[in-house]
């Protein structure tokens, strides 16, 4: 399934676009695909920066860090691709199963929020940071969506006690759900990562 594209296709904000596992647009002569800072581009195949792969084939493609990115449907492991920016304002992972995997191949950063709905995020030796120093920068977190691997978090300056940083982390093989918390950390001035 899918359509080809000739022509500029502009993802404007707020919108959220997204592309099942088999769906592609594909080149039908000079064809560009913009997303736009502020959207979000959902999809259940990968993204790569060129070629006749993935969900999105056309000429030219521009995935920005001003947007938002999520992964979708039952294709385990997904593999995002080389489309992927390494740092993006949001990150939904929205599977069809709480086993159904997603896999990034480089560390990657989330400036606003990771969002967990469903599925695993493998993250593999690489390290998934979300630098929103807020406690909401992680929802939606269970035993039906966690980070598998590395995550890191940043913590605010001169933080005071009496906030709770979770860390959503568990293991793909067996599925096992093993999160930890930071509860009442402080901080000097610096800014810290942990």
């Amino acid at each position: 399934a899918g359509f080809g594209l000739r022509g500029t296709m502009t993802v404007q904000s707020p919108t959220c676009f997204q592309l099942a596992s088999g769906f592609t647009i594909t080149d039908q002569g000079t064809s560009s695909f913009v997303l736009a800072a502020g959207s979000t581009l959902k999809y259940g195949g990968t993204i790569d920066a060129l070629g006749a792969t993935g969900n999105i084939q056309t000429d030219t493609r521009t995935f920005p860090t001003t947007a938002s990115y999520g992964f979708v449907g039952n294709t385990t492991p997904q593999i995002v691709g080389t489309g992927l920016p390494a740092s993006m304002v949001n990150m939904y992972l929205d599977k069809a199963t709480a086993t159904d995997q997603v896999t990034i191949a480089t560390s990657r950063s989330v400036s606003n929020q990771l969002v967990l709905g469903t599925g695993i995020l493998n993250t593999g030796a690489n390290i998934l940071s979300v630098t929103n120093t807020a406690t909401t920068g992680i929802t939606g977190a269970s035993a039906n969506s966690f980070v598998s691997g590395r995550l890191n978090r940043s913590l605010p300056s001169s933080l005071v006690t009496g906030s709770t940083y979770d860390f959503p982390v568990g293991k793909v093989a067996p599925v096992t759900y093993l999160p930890a918390s930071l509860v009442n950390p402080t901080t000097g001035t610096g800014a810290v990562s942990v």
